[in-house]
């Protein structure tokens, strides 16, 4: 019986608190107690890791992911494996199996919850930048409006100026018909 630290892993699969389907590859790093392994070998035999290890591991994994919603589980990851962790120690000590460590090698979750996470997560993005957008047009709108006061307030609103910003906004084509005044003078020397 081999009593250094082994590692068992296996694929397991389980519902959340919210009722969403969760498969995970989950790896358990164990050893056997040096001064039991007779025992376990006349109590369970040499393929104790098939009858009580992968079970245990399967049943705690199920356990603990319905204590948590799939949103949770990606959150609380580390709490999840520590909730994890003590309970096979627990379970796994009265077979003279010692936990070393327990991990969570990956999470995943249906499709449609996946598409719906990243449907949110678009919407987020777009939610805020939307707002970021609405919020610098209305800077930009009132920067203008303060500009034009001060210039209006000043008496520095000429025709000139006036003119200056008809230019700037001028798309580069000249209009089909005027009322008789021209867009914008070319001064003769």
């Amino acid at each position: 019986m081999e009593t250094r630290t082994q590692k068992e892993q296996v694929d397991a699969s389980a519902a959340s608190k919210d009722l969403q389907s969760v498969s995970s590859t989950i790896a358990l790093n164990f050893h056997l107690s040096g001064q039991n392994a007779i025992e376990v070998y006349q109590n369970i035999g040499e393929n104790y890791t098939n009858i009580i290890l992968a079970p245990a591991m399967q049943e705690t994994f199920k356990s603990t992911v319905s204590q948590f919603t799939a949103s949770d589980l990606i959150g609380k990851r580390e709490e999840v494996k520590q909730i994890a962790y003590t309970e096979l120690k627990s379970r796994l000590a009265k077979y003279n199996i010692i936990v070393d460590d327990f991990n969570i090698v990956n999470f995943d979750f249906s499709k449609d919850f996946n598409n719906a996470i990243e449907q949110k997560t678009v919407a987020e993005q777009n939610k805020e930048r939307a707002q970021i957008e609405a919020q610098t047009a209305m800077i930009q709108a009132q920067g203008q409006a303060d500009a034009q006061k001060i210039l209006k307030d000043s008496g520095s609103l000429s025709d000139a100026y006036l003119q200056f910003l008809a230019i700037q906004k001028w798309d580069g084509k000249l209009p089909s018909a005027t009322n008789g005044t021209p867009f914008f003078q070319i001064p003769i020397k």
